[in-house]
């Protein structure tokens, strides 16, 4: 059964799945993909670059032999730490208590870490993508705005043609909140800490299935030509489930489309393109 992180959290560890639920509203790739548990550190993601043709076989005839085509992309989980330490000081000054002190801090650190993931989906973990690539760099079908200087992205998805590898099948793999001496240059002070980590990797697992408008900018702004541009590009058997975009490339839609308003009244802020629902990442660069 394929389960988003939010549903297999609530399975693997009920310590932390509401927060998690609670914090990845902020980051729809990374919540909307489908999880894959692997074992270990290293794996080798096998990218469909093509399906397997049918044939119509007439009988005691042989079907054309149509193999499976894909390329084996090695890909390294990268470790994410998103560990805490909350001063004694401050959680016991928590207006309500200690125990709603560090959730509050475990908050924190989660968003932190979903960030990081959904970024690293986006633009690549490790230096240039040598952990695991993000889409930017594995992503064939490509609009350009023609914008340069500071510019963002867009990307339609089908939810198919991407997975969140964990290993272990635990994201934010949670330790028990322990009072410790933590020390700095100036001495030592008490504090309650919780480990939260998880070995992860997103990435594309074909390539046809994922289209990118890239180089928008503030004079090259995103239209919905853009993206029905980009739609184009994406083989009919992968049709766009999701549009992700930066809060800046939303306001781009609506100002495109308030440019063409009969009434002349700003356009709504933009929740769908062709009925293809759009979601706002953090992740993805503003302008």
């Amino acid at each position: 059964m394929v389960m988003t992180i939010a549903q297999m959290q609530h399975f693997k560890d009920a310590g932390v799945s509401g927060i998690v639920e609670l914090v990845s509203k902020s980051f729809p790739l990374t919540t909307r993909t489908r999880v894959v548990e692997t074992r270990g550190n290293l794996i080798n993601v096998p990218v469909i670059t093509e399906d397997i043709s049918g044939s119509w076989r007439p009988e005691n005839v042989g079907k054309p032999n149509s193999g499976y085509k894909s390329i084996t992309v090695p890909v390294k989980m990268a470790f994410l730490d998103c560990s805490y330490f909350l001063d004694e000081q401050v959680a016991k000054s928590h207006p309500i208590s200690i125990d709603a002190a560090c959730a509050t801090a475990a908050e924190s650190a989660m968003r932190g870490a979903m960030k990081s993931l959904e970024e690293a989906a986006f633009h690549g973990a490790g230096t240039d993508g040598d952990i695991f690539k993000g889409l930017d760099q594995s992503v064939t079908n490509v609009v350009d705005a023609g914008g340069t200087g500071d510019v963002t992205d867009a990307y339609i998805i089908n939810d198919a043609a991407v997975s969140l590898f964990v290993a272990g099948g635990n994201l934010f793999e949670a330790g028990e909140i322990q009072k410790t001496q933590v020390s700095d240059s100036t001495g030592v002070f008490w504090a309650y800490s919780q480990n939260l980590s998880f070995y992860a990797a997103l990435c594309a697992v074909n390539t046809f299935g994922i289209a990118r408008v890239k180089n928008i900018s503030a004079t090259k702004k995103l239209t919905d030509d853009h993206i029905f541009e980009a739609m184009s590009k994406m083989d009919a058997s992968y049709p766009p489930s999701a549009i992700y975009l930066s809060t800046t490339g939303v306001r781009h839609l609506q100002i495109a489309r308030s440019q063409v308003s009969i009434t002349g009244a700003p356009a709504p802020i933009p929740t769908e393109v062709s009925l293809v629902p759009v979601y706002v990442s953090s992740a993805i660069a503003v302008l």
